[in-house]
């Protein structure tokens, strides 16, 4: 059973999948007070990470050899690496990633390295050796069972949520987890723990206002007052592509989808290549607009500018290909 729900769709920037009468359980999520002692117990890390962003801040013209070298200090932190990693993709050509980071796995098989390889890779099944090589070193790699989980979430597997809350009480100081949580809890019409996850937020001390604003905003999205949202989106920073697709989403919720159309082209005349504005546009074009030839091109465009960029935005992917695959019909 798919749901076509075009308030929600473009909202959620999520797939609907099958959700009636498969997920039953008792499971709860861990308290916010045992999210604060857990965030409290990894305060040490959180604050590298936020030297690490003021480093960037303070060094604009060559910022990723400033984190290199906060990395050679603190080789072991998961989150600077990560981070290190996301900075060199938004200034580097993703191949160019890809390179170093299965060069640095080459030379050092570390359980580390090997989750560093995986987001990046294109292969699913290559990701997927790598995150369980990275797990077989490491067990207690918390990021890499994240990751294996949205991945088993793409591939259907039915049981995910019961597995993510089963993490999230073993390590409640997960960002990814809860994150993860925070997309996953929908798609099952579990807005209770959409709303738990949504709690936990800001997560790093740099995106605390943006984060907390977003989050608040899409939730109203999702929760059926898009006037309300696209109120609080006006709080966001302007022309980034979070905002854009957030007012566009709310836009047309509100029965503006020309006005959300034109939003959008205008960002995607400066930004062609920004997946999820392509990916957007073409629902928008499907869902509001009854344009399903121009829709078909956008699914494709995105499809393309997936696969170049890693192959990471599994949701998205499985709904444009679920598409295509049924002619654009619902």
């Amino acid at each position: 059973m798919v749901f076509s729900r075009p308030t929600l769709w473009l909202a959620a920037l999520l797939l609907w999948l099958p959700a009636c009468g498969i997920f039953v359980s008792e499971s709860l999520p861990p308290t916010l007070e045992e999210v604060a002692n857990a965030r409290a117990a990894q305060a040490n890390d959180w604050a590298l990470l936020e030297e690490a962003w003021v480093a960037v801040e303070d060094n604009p013209y060559d910022p990723l050899q400033v984190i290199a070298n906060l990395r050679e200090s603190h080789p072991d932190s998961v989150r600077l690496a990560m981070f290190e990693q996301d900075l060199q993709l938004q200034h580097l050509d993703v191949s160019q990633v890809r390179s170093m980071a299965k060069a640095r796995y080459q030379q050092q098989r570390s359980a580390l390295h090997s989750f560093l390889y995986a987001r990046v890779t294109q292969a699913q099944e290559s990701r997927n050796e790598l995150l369980a090589d990275a797990l077989e070193q490491d067990h207690n790699l918390v990021e890499a069972r994240v990751a294996q989980l949205a991945h088993a979430a793409f591939a259907g597997d039915t049981e995910v949520l019961v597995k993510l809350l089963e993490l999230l009480n073993d390590n409640p100081g997960s960002a990814q987890a809860w994150r993860l949580l925070g997309t996953l809890a929908p798609l099952y019409d579990r807005r209770d723990l959409a709303h738990s996850a949504a709690a936990t937020e800001p997560w790093s001390p740099f995106d605390s206002v943006e984060r907390a604003t977003y989050t608040v905003s899409r939730r109203a999205l999702q929760d059926g007052f898009p006037e309300f949202a696209l109120q609080r989106s006006r709080e966001l920073p302007p022309g980034t592509s979070q905002t854009i697709n957030l007012q566009a989403a709310a836009l047309a919720a509100v029965g503006q989808a020309d006005v959300a159309l034109e939003v959008l082209d205008g960002f995607l005349a400066d930004h062609p290549d920004d997946m999820v504005a392509v990916f957007n546009r073409a629902l928008l074009l499907r869902d509001y607009l009854g344009r399903a030839a121009e829709a078909a091109v956008g699914l494709e465009r995105f499809l393309e500018l997936d696969e170049a960029q890693g192959g990471s935005d599994l949701m998205r992917r499985m709904q444009a290909e679920l598409w295509l695959g049924r002619g654009g019909q619902s």
